[in-house]
């Protein structure tokens, strides 16, 4: 990951590059077991999954059982002791965004559909009066759907680009296009999102 794809300008006077690793528990085992609190937090997180997964419990009441847990267990007590309230709150917001993140997936998808219903439709109506309103209508929906899903899954990836969620680089590969495409595609979708 390069900090210069974050910006628009392109590479300054100095290029840092990041490694992303994968903190979860059991995953990195030399880091996590040179760093106790990082692996403290990957077993919280860990056990707060467990106890969504496996015992059902709902997100709040997951959270505050594996906080229990690992203080009984003597895992980050210290901290956890003294700054409970501010790692539950941390645990909370992040589920907070994570569900923002699915209602508006689902929005996108929604659009996407009415959209290729719409478009559905109105190639329906215009190749069902040229072949026949039967053969017209069921290919109208079903390129209109097509085209509608591949509109939303493209608007997705560039808003997720814009936010600052996905770099470019796995944006352009998802969407198949080169990075100066994708450039173009950004540009436009913001503009777009701008006069709106």
């Amino acid at each position: 990951m390069r900090l210069s794809d974050s910006f628009e300008q392109g590479p300054g006077d100095v290029e840092v590059t990041a490694t992303v690793l994968n903190c979860n528990e059991g995953r990195n085992g030399p880091i996590m077991e040179a760093c106790t609190a990082l692996k403290g937090y990957a077993h919280l997180v860990a056990l707060e999954r467990r106890n969504r997964t496996e015992r059902g419990m709902g997100y709040r009441d997951a959270v505050r059982a594996a906080v229990d847990e690992c203080i009984r267990n003597g895992v980050l007590v210290e901290y956890l002791t003294g700054h409970r309230a501010e790692v539950e709150d941390m645990l909370f917001t992040i589920q907070d965004e994570e569900r923002a993140m699915r209602v508006h997936w689902k929005a996108v998808e929604r659009e996407a559909r009415e959209k290729g219903y719409a478009d559905g439709r109105e190639d329906g109506y215009a190749d069902g009066r040229e072949d026949g309103y039967a053969d017209g209508r069921e290919k109208g929906y079903a390129d209109g759907r097509e085209e509608g899903r591949e509109e939303g899954r493209k608007s997705t990836v560039l808003q997720l680009v814009l936010s600052g969620a996905l770099d470019s680089e796995t944006a352009a590969d998802t969407l198949g296009v080169t990075k100066e495409e994708l450039d173009v595609m950004l540009q436009t979708q913001d503009e777009g999102r701008n006069a709106d």
